[in-house]
């Protein structure tokens, strides 16, 4: 049971402007750093790291549920949905841990945030929530902007001589399944009024170590890194999506899932950053426009939000 006061305080929290695409931007942004750390790694294998983060989430998360007395399997009415949203949501995450193995950073978040038209079509059709001129146009940039993005590696570059081919295809695929899976995850997220994010943070949690001891047990051995810059690299790239995941739920359970999609798509603009200034990787012309367009697209909703 909530308490009244905690209750009201949600409520009012719910009042600030455009606090969940603000929340959105923020927890697209800790996904871009947990991302990037990760590139910064040696090589692991991508089932031994998804196991590695989801128990040091799991860790920080319990005892938030503990002290809130908060049911681990939500609230009464909301259980069904939990599930899947946290089935979709672990499955998303740990495929686009895949994608990011195989592809990089700048071109595996382009595949993976360019799911707010997905998401957006979603919300229209299942949750009937509204979609006006503005969001058509802001659709619109996104498209645009992913097209730009997505043509110069993955239709120009297939017709030359690319080092790599197999994996190109593998994380593309990859990519848009994670993609549509969190397209669903949205869509269930919406639903879930009453369960507190920690609980719907920490299933997904355990769906993400579910898939990724699975997929552990398909490896013959298991690489331990002797190297200690890794091991704060992996801490630290799990809080950041400790973060991610809390900052999206919350942000989930106050705005709509359309634009809070469409604000996550800002780290697109972020990993291009960091591919150019950290990964030292140039992007080409129209990779850059592609970023701008949707950077427009966000800019858009976040000012149609606070105005």
């Amino acid at each position: 049971m909530k308490s009244p006061e905690k209750t009201a305080g949600f409520k009012k929290f719910k009042t600030i402007p455009g606090i969940g695409i603000i929340l959105a931007m923020i927890s697209g942004f800790m996904y871009s750093l947990a991302i990037l750390n990760l590139k910064l790694m040696s090589e692991m294998i991508p089932a031994q790291f998804l196991v590695i983060q989801a128990l040091i989430q799991l860790g920080i998360y319990n005892p938030f549920i503990i002290y809130s007395k908060s049911h681990y399997f939500g609230e009464k009415g909301e259980r069904i949905i939990l599930f899947f949203r946290a089935l979709f949501g672990g499955i998303a995450k740990a495929l686009m841990i895949y994608c990011f193995h195989w592809l990089p950073v700048a071109d595996a978040s382009t595949i993976y945030f360019s799911s707010p038209v997905i998401i957006s079509l979603l919300a229209c059709l299942v949750l009937r929530e509204p979609c006006g001129a503005h969001n058509a146009l802001v659709l619109m940039l996104t498209i645009a902007g992913t097209m730009l993005i997505v043509r110069p590696k993955f239709i120009v570059e297939l017709f030359q001589d690319v080092d790599d081919v197999d994996n190109r295809w593998k994380g593309i695929m990859v990519g848009f399944s994670a993609c549509l899976m969190k397209a669903c995850s949205y869509a269930m997220a919406r639903k879930l009024k009453q369960t507190p994010p920690q609980v719907v943070a920490a299933m997904i949690s355990t769906f993400i170590l579910v898939v990724g001891l699975f997929q552990l047990s398909l490896h013959e051995k298991i690489q331990i890194s002797s190297c200690g810059k890794d091991s704060i690299l992996i801490v630290s790239s799990s809080i950041c999506m400790t973060l991610n995941q809390l900052l999206t739920t919350t942000a989930l359970q106050v705005e709509y899932a359309g634009p809070v999609s469409v604000a996550q798509s800002l780290n697109i603009v972020t990993a291009f950053l960091f591919d150019i200034f950290v990964l030292n990787t140039s992007p080409t012309w129209l990779s850059i426009f592609g970023a701008v367009s949707i950077f427009i697209g966000v800019l858009l909703t976040v000012l149609k939000k606070l105005g």
